[in-house]
């Protein structure tokens, strides 16, 4: 148990989070059940797969851990969406806007609260102007996060120099890696580690769009999703414009699970790529040289 969530397997000297790689399984699954069945003409034959997904998320959700449990369930979502079904299928069309209305209602339990969530979690919640709380729990870690990228300016205070990762932002090394770079190497670093990010994930969308088929562009596609949905929960917690939910930032902030997953994701991805390019050249040789 970490911070009242049980989300971690102790194996030694080392521990393993199932939940970061649940992502992974789902983005498969769903990959290789819409790739085979896309054609299918039985009605509802998509439910299965998101019933399946589902089921994994609700299993995360009483951990509890609500900032996987919204990666995965937006995750699902925007799979789902993805996928090319035929546009006159009514069906599809119920379901996608009875998604877009979940998307919402559960937008609005996270913004507002709600009885099913513990004390920690209800906390979290209320997240707005932390500076004007900063002795109170829920705006001590965001404000000294907001002070780390105040102290940085523009080039930094220099490698090592941080003062916010000593006492005063706690567990700085995992949310709240980002502010502390920041702090140390100023927003020059800062952007480019966020336009580091908006290329990888162009590039992602870029491999879903050239892949062979559609199991290969839904995974790519999971991939570009994923790891947006993490920088988004992250930055978002620590600039006060979200609730804290405790989400890593991919590559980026400490932990095994959340890097591994990563980039297992990252190396089906360049797999899709390689398939995808293979399947272009086969088809520029059979047309022969241009000339």
């Amino acid at each position: 148990i970490t911070n009242s969530v049980r989300s971690w397997y102790k194996f030694g000297l080392f521990s393993l989070q199932p939940s970061e790689f649940a992502k992974t399984v789902v983005i498969i699954y769903m990959a290789c059940y819409f790739g085979k069945n896309i054609d299918c003409e039985r009605r509802f034959f998509f439910l299965r797969p998101i019933i399946a997904c589902m089921l994994v998320t609700g299993l995360i959700f009483i951990q509890p851990d609500l900032g996987t449990t919204a990666i995965m369930g937006l995750l699902v979502f925007f799979i789902f969406m993805a996928v090319p079904f035929n546009k006159d299928d009514k069906d599809v069309k119920i379901v996608r806007i009875l998604g877009v209305c979940g998307i919402i209602l559960v937008a609005a339990f996270m913004m507002f609260g709600g009885k099913f969530l513990n004390s920690e979690q209800t906390s979290r919640l209320n997240y707005r102007a932390p500076c004007t709380r900063p002795a109170d729990k829920t705006g001590y870690q965001v404000c000294n996060g907001m002070i780390a990228i105040n102290n940085g300016g523009l080039f930094g205070v220099g490698l090592g120099n941080s003062t916010q990762k000593y006492l005063y932002l706690p567990e700085a090394h995992t949310d709240f890696i980002f502010p502390i770079i920041v702090e140390e190497l100023g927003s020059v670093a800062g952007a480019g580690i966020i336009l580091l990010y908006a290329f990888i994930l162009f590039r992602c969308l870029k491999i879903a769009k050239g892949a062979r088929d559609l199991t290969g562009s839904l995974i790519a596609y999971g991939t570009f999703v994923t790891i947006l949905l993490h920088l988004i929960v992250n930055f978002g917690g620590i600039l006060a414009l979200m609730p804290l939910t405790g989400v890593p930032v991919p590559l980026l902030s400490y932990g095994g699970s959340v890097t591994l997953n990563t980039l297992i994701l990252i190396f089906l991805t360049l797999r899709v790529s390689y398939e995808g390019n293979k399947a272009k050249e086969k088809r520029q040789n059979k047309k022969g040289p241009t000339r």
